[in-house]
Parts: structure tokens; C-alpha cells; sequence
């Protein structure tokens, strides 16, 4: 389960926001097991949730860019072998 998903969000009073303010509430692991909470803005939750999906995005490329190679590697290899049997 990820972090995030045992979190609350909740609006409160922002004077500098002349407004409410979308907080989230999320446990942060400690050592033993123990857990504090801190306040999250919802915003900073969602921003750091799409910077994962591009960086899994991301990963998701290199890997298959990665693939490629290697399959381009064997290819050379195999050749470089049937070069050298004749």
C-alpha cells in the first residue's frame, strides 16, 4: 500500500490564501514503528505524485530503449561468431 493512500485530506482556514486551504494528513514511518503525522498540501501530494508517473514513464522508456540494445549487441555477437567460424 502506498503511503499516500492512508492519508486525509481536509480543508483548512488560510488567511494568506484569503481562503481554505486543501491539507493532507499523512503518517511518516519511524524506526520501530513508530509514526508521526505531518500536514501536506494537496497540492504538493499531486505534484509529487505525476513527477512518479513521469519518472515511471521514464523508466518504462530507457528500459525498453535498453532491450533494443542488448538485442543489437547479440545480433553483432552472432555475427562477429559466424565471421570467425569461416
Amino acid at each position: 500500500m502506498h503511503s499516500w493512500a492512508r492519508c486525509s485530506t481536509r480543508a483548512r482556514p488560510d488567511a494568506r490564501a484569503g481562503g481554505q486551504t486543501s491539507v493532507t494528513r499523512c503518517p511518516i514511518p519511524r524506526l520501530r514503528n513508530e509514526s508521526d503525522e505531518v500536514l501536506v498540501k494537496a497540492s504538493v501530494i499531486s505534484e509529487l505524485q505525476r513527477w512518479v508517473l513521469k519518472s515511471k514513464v521514464a523508466l518504462r522508456e530507457k528500459e525498453e530503449e535498453n532491450d533494443i540494445l542488448r538485442q543489437r549487441l547479440q545480433q553483432y555477437d552472432n555475427r562477429c561468431e559466424v565471421g570467425q567460424q569461416n
